[in-house]
């Protein structure tokens, strides 16, 4: 069983003339982060990879999601095909994932992201700044697919939501 944990950043400024790829995170969204962080460390497996859009502030979340693990720290590998994304787009760079991983933490914006835990849980999934869905893949990365994850619960800077099954 490989476990699969998407991310969307955190809260970014939106300051004038800054391009959307090179946007900060605002004191709050480093804050939710630093937050996900300790509760993916409390909660899931160590990730064998954290796959990362490029811009700003999706690399300045996983940096401070990946900043408190023990030295050495999870790769963060930056990912072109996660900026701008569509659902196949990241389908495509989960398919190309090494079989060794086990689990992997991906880091992206709306609307693949929530598009993405939609799609493996086969039920709505509403990702916010700073959202963390945790979905269970019992398939190979290569196969994954449409309803083929298990939606293990998801986690909000406020704090944690079990999954609840009956939601709609």
């Amino acid at each position: 069983m490989r476990t699969l944990v998407i991310v969307r950043h955190a809260k970014a400024e939106s300051p004038d003339g800054v391009r959307d790829i090179d946007r900060h995170l605002s004191a709050r969204g480093r804050r939710d982060s630093r937050q996900a962080g300790t509760w993916l460390r409390h909660s899931t497996k160590r990730p064998d990879l954290v796959l990362s859009s490029p811009s700003r502030r999706t690399m300045e979340t996983a940096d401070e999601i990946v900043s408190g693990y023990d030295a050495p720290a999870p790769t963060v590998r930056s990912e072109q095909r996660l900026y701008e994304a569509s659902l196949s787009d990241v389908l495509e760079v989960l398919r190309a994932l090494p079989k060794k991983a086990g689990t992997v933490v991906l880091i992206g914006h709306n609307p693949s992201v929530s598009a993405l835990a939609t799609e493996l849980a086969g039920q709505p999934v509403d990702l916010r700044t700073c959202g963390v869905a945790v979905v269970s893949v019992p398939r190979a990365w290569a196969e994954i697919a449409g309803g083929g994850g298990l939606l293990e619960t998801v986690q909000t800077p406020r704090g944690v939501k079990p999954h609840d099954s009956g939601a709609s």
